[in-house]
């Protein structure tokens, strides 16, 4: 028997991880406009902006990044 996906699912799904990792990245106890992540992903920035994300922010979503794929593999198996 054949699936039948629908064409737009993994575009949105990619979309959609995309939409939660600005929104990880910008939201918090500090929140963080779009200018500021980029000012301080980009080069020297605000030193506060630079230290929650590096520090902190990017760091959380490359591990929840990771963690959510492993998941996804181990029950796809």
């Amino acid at each position: 028997m054949t699936t039948r996906r629908h064409p737009l699912l993994i575009p949105l799904l990619i979309a959609l991880i995309l939409l939660a990792a600005i929104g990880s990245l910008a939201l918090g106890a500090v929140p963080l406009s779009p200018a500021r992540i980029v000012a301080a992903l980009a080069g020297p920035g605000d030193e506060v902006a630079t230290a929650i994300l590096v520090d902190l922010r990017v760091p959380r979503l490359l591990l929840g990044l990771l963690v959510g794929a492993m998941l996804g593999l181990a029950g796809a198996a």
